[in-house]
């Protein structure tokens, strides 16, 4: 492959990996939170009746996320693309 499309490559693996590694630092904070506070979801926000919402909310995210990510490579030229 030339140059362009192996640091196109190496880039999204480091995103890749970033999420990863950041996801679980996540998890390791929430655990230790609820360690301490003797309950779980001891950094809950809301109460279990705003589950519902949350849920469409999240939903409505998603999707929005997957229209970006479409329009942003549907649009590129193959050139483009890659770099």
């Amino acid at each position: 492959a030339d140059k362009a499309t192996e640091a196109a490559r190496r880039r999204g693996v480091l995103l890749a990996s970033g999420f990863l590694v950041g996801e679980s630092f996540v998890g390791v904070i929430l655990a230790v939170a609820d360690t301490l506070a003797g309950r779980s979801a001891a950094l809950a926000l809301v109460g279990p009746d705003f589950a519902s919402y949350a849920t469409w909310m999240g939903l409505a995210v998603f999707a929005s996320g997957l229209a970006v990510f479409y329009r942003l490579t549907a649009r590129a030229e193959p050139d483009e693309a890659v770099a």
